[in-house]
């Protein structure tokens, strides 16, 4: 039950994805976030699967580090090969309850307030390959 009527139709001319082939996202964003936003209601760091995010790079500090990569490639590892095309805009989604984190009313509010609905970064594959938890992250 969504609460509200909806209606579903064929989407031939949309690509099925959410902005772009890959979303990026960093740790220090998802700190930031949480400050300006006191977290999830159980007192812990708003969950990333909120994001449903591609790529979870760990960064150290706070900030919106990839707010500076757009036009700049992310290597990862020595094969995959990534261009950064602009800030990715969020929808309603990030607030609805999933994957364990509880529906919220605030989030897509304050990254309209603070980051004109943007978090994180849409990228193309430049050079495929494969990725995996723990690979070196490079953006240049």
């Amino acid at each position: 039950m969504l609460g509200r009527p909806v209606t579903l139709v064929p989407e031939a001319t949309i690509p099925h994805h959410d902005e772009g082939p890959v979303s990026l996202l960093t740790t220090a964003s998802l700190r930031a976030l949480t400050e300006l936003s006191g977290g999830e209601p159980d007192g812990a760091g708003i969950n990333p699967l909120r994001f449903r995010t591609n790529l979870l790079i760990d960064l150290p500090g706070n900030g919106f580090p990839e707010d500076e990569w757009p036009g700049r490639t992310v290597r990862i590892d020595t094969d995959v090969v990534l261009r950064v095309i602009r800030p990715l805009t969020r929808c309603v989604m990030i607030d609805m309850a999933q994957d364990g984190a509880v529906e919220r009313d605030d989030l897509l509010k304050i990254l309209g307030g603070h980051r004109e609905l943007t978090f994180g970064v849409v990228a193309t594959v430049e050079h495929p390959g494969r990725a995996a938890a723990g690979d070196a992250c490079a953006c240049g």
